[in-house]
């Protein structure tokens, strides 16, 4: 048998031949041949004219090219890193909502020497390239959230339209889909509506996308809209269209209420409250004047905002008023003073539900808990007003207290009316509130119950497993360290069809809490300046809550410019 030759490495004596080797993958690399024998033929015949060169020239010409060959490789990494920072700083500028050439801008050289002043030059951010950059973003994160949405095969999804400021409609679709530590939302897409904003043509415009990337309509479980007809008629509106596709379909809407069916008193409250922010904030010598009467008094507050309760919080109002507009004959009507109160009051505590229901990870059990918790506290607030009994409402309450003359009894009997008025609305908007909410779907939310194990909406074996989780140390300690989608998630790479079940109740939305989101960013982006900016990549890129491949981006870039 032939033994194995050792590899030869590379040996100090070489150099007085004038050899060196190229190191790639940190393997030394010969250019010609490696026997020291070859190696000196070589020399005497190929190189004759430094047969009489010393050690030390070699040595000297051996720094050099380790210095050239350190500088060839920086100039080649160069392209890389900057084509790495392009990337970053558009996608950077995007989620600030900022123009695209405020990067080159931005990109300052002053702070630095002129070596790394010309490396930062180097890097591709004018206005045409930071839209490429944006483009390639956002069609990044679209495509991550198109294979997840394949590889979950559900999804919910919310939508809704705005005009934006160069009166084009824009319809945004967000979706919620299960993942492997939890439920994520995203935008799914943007698209502007250049013609109408019927039910047809919003389902046109998503069953195209959903084509293009082969996303089932079956895979949807639910949708949540506005009250738009467009959106619910029952022929033509586009949760009609979409059950033509898939009838199992769940959908949703949210609803206006807090001015809805107001009394004529409380509604004429109101008009003049709007009258009275209206003539100060409208005309910018009111805005000054009215500052500077608050800076003079001493004022907590120095402007008026669009709040009810700054109305009733700034006495400078009513001076303001006094001297120069009939509006402040209502601050001397008992009253009108009462109802402002009494709709500050509730304005706030209807903003504080809205609030609470707002943001990323809610679900649709913990929404109608509090829904149902709110319409009760109606209830209880229309008893205690019966009595007497205005503590619930403290902006009224003090202004009571501090005028013990005032007769009460026709400010209770409006807020009565008014509250009996909401509770109504409440019911008819939210159906659960009467039929209560669906018991076999309890346990989701406490797994750990035995009544609500007992009847759940589950399989003999499934019960079963949800009893051993009560005695389960682990699942115990998860469930109260995890939101409830996070822990169902874990659960579900366990229990795969129990968790699978949990999962697909929890991923309705419940309110276009992400879509007027959207529609806030919508004006930063698509100012008066830049009207004529095609939305789609810049929103994409500015809502998005994943983080782009740019190392897959920059891998398919042909040069650094492109």
């Amino acid at each position: 048998l032939s033994k194995t030759q050792p590899n030869r490495k590379y040996s100090e004596d070489y150099l007085q031949w004038g050899f060196y080797y190229i190191e790639s993958d940190t393997h030394q690399q010969p250019v010609c041949c490696m026997k020291p024998s070859l190696l000196q033929l070589h020399f005497t015949t190929k190189h004759k004219d430094h047969n009489r060169k010393t050690l030390s020239f070699f040595v000297r010409s051996k720094d050099e090219f380790l210095k050239r060959q350190t500088v060839f490789r920086k100039t080649t990494n160069v392209p890389d890193k900057c084509l790495q920072a392009s990337y970053a700083l558009s996608l950077l500028a995007t989620k600030q909502n900022k123009p695209h050439t405020v990067i080159e801008k931005l990109v300052l050289s002053i702070m630095f020497d002129d070596k790394m002043a010309s490396v930062l030059k180097s890097i591709p951010c004018s206005d045409n390239t930071v839209q490429r950059r944006i483009k390639d973003i956002s069609e990044d994160l679209i495509q991550q959230v198109v294979e997840k949405i394949i590889a979950a095969k559900e999804f919910s999804m919310q939508l809704d339209e705005s005009t934006d400021i160069s009166g084009e409609a824009q319809l945004v679709v967000f979706v919620r889909v299960p993942d492997c530590e939890d439920i994520i939302e995203h935008i799914l897409l943007c698209r502007p509506l250049p013609e109408r904003t019927t039910g047809e043509e919003i389902f046109k415009h998503i069953d195209d996308f959903f084509c293009d990337h082969d996303i089932l309509w079956f895979w949807c479980v639910a949708i949540c809209s506005d009250g738009a007809a467009a959106m619910t008629g029952r022929t033509a509106g586009f949760i009609a269209i979409t059950r033509q596709q898939n009838n199992s379909i769940v959908s949703s809407h949210r609803h206006a209420l807090a001015s809805k069916r107001m009394s004529e008193i409380l509604h004429e409250t109101l008009n003049d409250a709007v009258k009275i922010i209206n003539y100060i904030k409208s005309r910018p010598l009111n805005v000054q004047l009215f500052h500077q009467l608050c800076q003079e008094i001493g004022s907590d507050h120095k402007t008026l905002l669009f709040l009810l309760m700054r109305i009733f919080d700034l006495d400078e109002v009513y001076v303001f008023l006094k001297d120069s507009s009939s509006l402040a004959e209502k601050f001397e009507d008992v009253s009108w003073v009462c109802c402002l109160g009494y709709l500050a009051d509730m304005f706030k505590k209807l903003n504080e539900l809205n609030v609470s229901l707002q943001g990323y990870g809610h679900n649709i059990f913990t929404m109608e808990e509090k829904v149902s918790a709110f319409h009760k506290k109606l209830y209880f607030w229309m008893n205690r007003v019966a009595n007497g009994n205005l503590e619930m409402f403290p902006i009224l309450s003090e202004f009571l207290a501090m005028n013990a003359a005032v007769d009460t009894r026709e400010i209770q009997k409006v807020i009565t009316n008014h509250l009996k008025k909401l509770h109504s609305e409440f019911v008819s908007y939210f159906p659960f509130l009467t039929s209560g909410s669906d018991v076999g779907k309890c346990w989701i939310t406490s797994p750990f119950n035995m009544e609500n194990i007992m009847s759940a909406d589950l399989s003999i074996q499934q019960q079963e497993i949800l009893i051993d989780m009560t005695d389960n140390q682990h699942f115990q300690e998860m469930f109260k360290e995890k939101s409830v989608t996070e822990f169902w998630s874990q659960v579900r790479k366990e229990h795969d069809e129990l968790g699978a079940k949990a999962i697909t109740a929890l991923l309705p939305f419940g309110l276009t809490y992400l879509c007027e989101q959207a529609f806030s960013s919508m004006t930063s982006i698509k100012t008066k300046p830049r009207k004529c900016l095609y939305l789609e990549y810049d929103l994409v890129v500015s809502v998005s809550t994943l983080s782009p491949w740019i190392q897959d981006l920059m891998a398919k870039k042909v040069h650094v410019s492109h």
